[in-house]
């Protein structure tokens, strides 16, 4: 909280847009004291149980996760484990354990009125010519728009958005990138909608 308040002020509210790790952080705040318990504890009664989300939960202090996939970076030829950040000390922003299969799961739930209000998510969604909305981007295709977002930690890289028009949901996660993440992404939505497509070359 002192880091935040010594960064000051970027804009007033309103005047203008840009993501926050800090405002996240914030909001999960406000959620806790919304809720009075634990954001952890928030996120598994709100959302994983209703979904039945076997494999999604929250990092705290207390939490032993198993089956991890831990994150690497290339150097040279070989793979090097990369370690992660405390997780407790990012809590609302990047303390989240998913999978691709949850993810898509939770996405599908929250375009079809099972988490929030339609007119709830319609706040959320981003305005026509701006990227951001109120926790989801626009994730455009040529002619396909689809919402989500992505995310990055050390050496870990994730995207996930769903199609409205065409009840698609798609998300994947990455460990350990040699290969463009944004590419990657282009790449497999251009197999799914039928597009020119060229297999990468990947060589030593």
């Amino acid at each position: 909280m002192n880091e935040i308040k010594s960064q000051g002020v970027a804009f007033e509210p309103g005047d203008s847009l840009s993501y926050s790790n800090s405002a996240y952080f914030l909001l999960a705040r406000i959620l806790e004291n919304k809720y009075e318990k634990s954001f952890k504890l928030i996120i598994d009664e709100e959302i994983v149980q209703p979904l039945n989300l076997k494999n999604t939960f929250a990092i705290d202090e207390k939490s032993k996760p198993k089956n991890q996939a831990k994150s690497y970076k290339k150097e040279n030829e070989d793979w090097v484990e990369i370690k992660e950040f405390y997780f407790p000390n990012a809590s609302g922003t990047g303390d989240i354990f998913s999978t691709p299969f949850d993810m898509n799961t939770f996405l599908t739930a929250l375009f079809n009125g099972k988490i929030i209000k339609e007119e709830s998510l319609e706040m959320m969604l981003p305005e026509s010519k701006v990227p951001f909305g109120k926790g989801l981007m626009q994730v455009p295709f040529y002619n396909h728009k689809g919402y989500g977002h992505g995310g990055d930690t050390f050496g870990s890289h994730s995207v996930a958005g769903y199609f409205p028009e065409d009840k698609l949901a798609i998300t994947y996660i990455i460990n350990g990138e040699q290969y463009s993440t944004n590419a990657f992404a282009l790449d497999l939505l251009s197999i799914i909608y039928d597009r020119d497509y060229t297999l990468p070359v990947f060589g030593f």
